[in-house]
């Protein structure tokens, strides 16, 4: 995953230039035939997506788009807890990188609450545990 903050230039005939927000989505076939959810020049939205070569923008022939400023990219440090595995201290990876010390999660520290209910409501509706609607109550509460 990769935080992004982008804008990409728009042009559309003689309605001229203007900004538009690029959105990373999961992309899939649903989504690129969806007409809700397709890059449009109206609303200033234009998806994006991450390939092997670089960053490809999704859009369709009624507009142009000359330019795609990116203001912020990077990926995220890997999360783990290396400095508690026994006996070293550290551990490897199956790329061969070895860690060492802690990295905590970069989200808020207010989503990882919502995120721990979120994972337990998916659990639950999988083992199909009878207090499922109670968990989910739970998190439209928090919400």
């Amino acid at each position: 995953m990769f935080y992004l903050s982008s804008d990409i230039l728009m042009t559309k005939g003689s309605c001229g230039s203007r900004k538009a927000k690029g959105l990373l989505k999961q992309h899939d076939d649903y989504l690129l035939g969806n007409h809700l959810f397709k890059s449009s020049y109206e609303w200033g939205v234009v998806n994006i997506r991450f390939f092997s070569n670089g960053i490809r923008i999704l859009k369709d022939s009624t507009f142009e788009t000359p330019k795609l400023i990116l203001d912020y990219i990077r990926k995220p440090d890997y999360i783990h807890n290396a400095e508690d595995f026994l006996p070293t201290g550290s551990y490897k990876l199956p790329n061969g990188t070895i860690l060492t010390g802690t990295q905590d999660c970069e989200l808020p520290e207010h989503t990882h609450r919502e995120i721990v209910d979120i994972a337990v409501l998916i659990l639950t509706g999988n083992l199909q545990i009878p207090d499922y609607q109670i968990k989910q109550a739970k998190l439209n509460l928090n919400n």
